[in-house]
């Protein structure tokens, strides 16, 4: 529904709002309505400023895909990882890029799961560049997470970090980051 965006005294109007999270975390954004009256008179500094913010959960309505292998050990396994290396593509100084790491739970049980990473080459600028928002992730049954993995260069480089990931008294899983950091401006040959 378009909206017209003039309201008399006393008049409201309805707006909808989607919201569609494209991984697990805590979302805001603020928009500002602006008073057309006392804007002009404020110096265009009239209005109120909404906040909208939403939690991205685990959808557990997804079903799991049959086609994917199973390990033949007799142990069962808490968890599985779709992947074991992680190749963030080429990200330019001060830009934040982010990726997800898809962790799926094969389980009948719900599970929780510890989240760390560890950078190879541990200066502060590299300990600030890569980072994961969250400590611990719960996935229910049949279900799977996507953890977010943010890298945000702060100069020129590769970097390489480890995320760790172990539910309670079990084996870790390790996935190997692979970041790099470029120029703001491309340099032609």
């Amino acid at each position: 529904m378009k909206t017209s965006g003039f309201l008399r005294p006393g008049q409201t109007e309805k707006v909808v709002v989607s919201f569609r999270p494209v991984i697990v975390g805590t979302y805001h954004q603020n928009f500002m309505l602006e008073d057309s009256m006392n804007a002009e008179g404020a110096g265009g500094l009239g209005g109120v400023s909404v906040r909208i913010q939403g939690e991205g959960k685990v959808d557990a309505s997804t079903s799991v895909r049959p086609d994917i292998k199973r390990s033949t050990s007799s142990r069962a396994k808490d968890f599985e990882v779709s992947e074991t290396e992680v190749n963030i593509p080429a990200t330019r100084v001060g830009k934040r890029r982010s990726v997800g790491i898809k962790i799926r739970n094969p389980s009948s049980q719900l599970i929780r799961i510890k989240c760390k990473i560890e950078l190879n080459n541990c200066t502060n600028e590299s300990s600030a560049a890569l980072s994961i928002p969250l400590s611990s992730v719960q996935i229910k049954p049949h279900a799977f997470v996507l953890l977010p993995v943010r890298f945000q260069p702060k100069e020129i480089g590769e970097i390489r970090g480890i995320v760790k990931l172990q539910a309670v008294g079990r084996t870790e899983i390790e996935i190997d980051i692979v970041a790099e950091g470029v120029s703001e401006t491309v340099s032609e040959l």
